[in-house]
């Protein structure tokens, strides 16, 4: 079964708290438009985490959004 991968928007991303809308549960132009797009899809999000240290440092999460069409 492929994967679809989920449209999203992220807002506020430089802020302590960033917003993230699902669009679609895929971006159409990944996929055969005749078949259009699946029910579901997924989403990764990468969060970086800068300090203000010397060294300043960075630490990453993965965050998968599993979205679901209405």
């Amino acid at each position: 079964m492929d994967e679809s991968h989920a449209a999203v928007t992220v807002s506020d991303s430089e802020q302590p708290k960033a917003t993230v809308t699902a669009t679609a549960t895929c971006r159409p132009g990944w996929l055969d438009r005749k078949t259009g797009c699946p029910a579901t899809g997924t989403a990764h999000i990468v969060l970086a985490v800068t300090d203000d240290g010397v060294p300043r440092m960075t630490s990453y999460r993965r965050v998968i959004l599993n979205v679901h069409a209405e």
